[in-house]
C-alpha cells in the first residue's frame, strides 16, 4: 500500500496542467500515487496527461475518464480508485514545494492526528500577493473548534491545504454532493467534522502549496444565483448534520455564521471597489439571513455581527453613495 494518495480532477487544463505533474514527479517524497479524474474535458487534458505518464514512465500516475458531474464527482470518483493510507486532494492547477508530500505526511504522523492543516500563499497573476500564516493558531484541535474556526473565516476551507487518513471518508460514506455548485470543500468538510466529532486535527504553519486564484470565483464575485445556492447549501447542510449526525446544535449553529461571515466578506470587497450599491446588496442579504436564522447563532457572534453591519459598514456604505 502506498502512504499517500493524491487526487487530482482535470477539467480543460492542458496549458497548464504538466507544471503540476512535474512539481509531483519532483517531491522528495516517493511512495504515493496520482489519481487524476478527467472531468468531460474538451481541450485535449486527458491526451496531455496520458502522453506525459507514458513519455516519463510514472507508473505511480494514473488518469480515469469519468462521466460525472463536476469537481465533487470526480472527487469521488478518485476516493473509489485511491489505496493510501492518506489522501492529498489538490487543484490542477496549483504549484506544489517539492517537500511538500513528505511535510504533509511527517506532521500527521508525528502528531497522531486524524488531519493536518496547512496555510498556503495566493497567487494572482502570475505574482504571489499573499501569504497565510498560521503562527497564532499551531498545535493540537478537535472537531468543534476546526468547525468554529472555519465559521468565522480563521481558516479557510481549502481541502488541498489538508491531509487527511482516507479511512475518515470511508468509514461513515462522507461522499461530495454532486449536486453543490457553490463551496463543495466547506460542505463536505464540516460534514465530515461532525459525523466525526472526536478527531485530532492538527494546525501547523508551513506554507507548501500555492494557490492560484480565480479572480472570478466565488468570494470575488458572489452572484445573486450563487448567494440562492449558498442558502440552499447551507439550509440542507444543517438539516444533514441534524438528522445523519445527531450532535449538539454547535455544528449547526457554525454552518449559519459561515454563510453571514462570507456575506460580510463580499459587502468589504464590494466596499474596496467602491461598489456601494452591491454592497448594499449584500447588506440587505446578510440581514434577510440574520432575520431568518439569528436566533441560531451563539450570543457573542450576533452581538459581533449586528455591530459591524449595522454601523460600521453601513456608514461606509452611506458615505461612499454620497461622495
Amino acid at each position: 500500500m502506498v502512504d499517500i494518495s493524491v487526487i487530482i480532477p482535470i477539467h480543460n487544463v492542458a496549458n497548464v496542467v504538466i507544471e503540476l505533474l512535474n512539481d509531483l514527479r519532483g517531491q522528495t517524497f516517493k511512495n504515493f500515487e496520482v489519481v487524476l479524474i478527467d472531468d468531460k474535458s474538451i481541450d485535449g487534458s486527458f491526451e496531455v496527461v496520458s502522453n506525459w505518464i507514458a513519455d516519463e514512465n510514472q507508473t505511480n500516475f494514473i488518469v480515469y475518464k469519468n462521466e460525472g458531474n463536476g469537481v465533487s464527482a470526480a472527487r469521488n470518483y478518485g476516493l473509489s480508485k485511491a489505496t493510501g493510507k492518506y489522501v492529498v486532494f489538490i487543484d490542477s492547477d496549483d504549484q506544489l514545494d517539492e517537500k511538500m508530500l513528505e511535510l504533509y505526511l511527517k506532521n500527521i504522523k508525528e502528531h497522531q492526528s486524524d488531519i493536518a492543516i496547512f496555510p498556503f500563499n495566493i497567487c494572482r497573476k502570475g505574482i504571489i500577493d499573499e501569504s497565510m500564516s498560521y503562527r497564532k493558531y499551531t498545535g493540537l484541535y478537535t472537531s468543534e473548534q476546526i468547525s468554529w474556526y472555519l465559521s468565522v473565516g480563521l481558516l479557510p476551507a481549502n481541502l488541498f491545504s489538508m491531509i487527511f487518513k482516507r479511512e475518515l471518508w470511508l468509514e461513515r460514506n462522507v461522499a461530495f454532493d454532486e449536486y453543490l455548485r457553490v463551496q463543495e470543500d466547506y460542505e463536505a468538510l464540516v460534514r465530515l467534522l461532525a459525523k466525526h466529532d472526536r478527531l485530532r486535527i492538527v494546525i501547523v504553519n508551513n506554507r507548501l502549496y500555492t494557490y492560484r486564484i480565480n479572480e472570478t470565483g466565488i468570494i470575488q464575485n458572489l452572484t445573486h444565483n450563487q448567494i440562492y445556492h449558498l442558502e440552499k447549501m447551507v439550509d440542507q447542510l444543517a438539516k444533514k448534520i441534524d438528522e445523519e449526525a445527531g450532535l449538539s446544535i454547535s455544528f449547526i449553529q457554525h454552518v449559519h455564521s459561515y454563510k453571514l461571515n462570507l456575506l460580510l466578506s463580499n459587502v468589504k470587497m464590494a466596499i474596496r471597489n467602491k461598489d456601494f450599491e452591491l454592497a448594499n446588496n449584500y447588506k440587505l442579504e446578510y440581514q434577510k439571513t440574520y432575520l431568518k436564522k439569528g436566533p441560531l447563532l451563539p450570543r457573542q457572534e450576533i452581538t459581533r455581527l449586528c455591530y459591524y453591519v449595522w454601523f460600521k459598514l453601513q456608514r461606509k456604505i452611506d458615505y461612499g453613495r454620497q461622495r
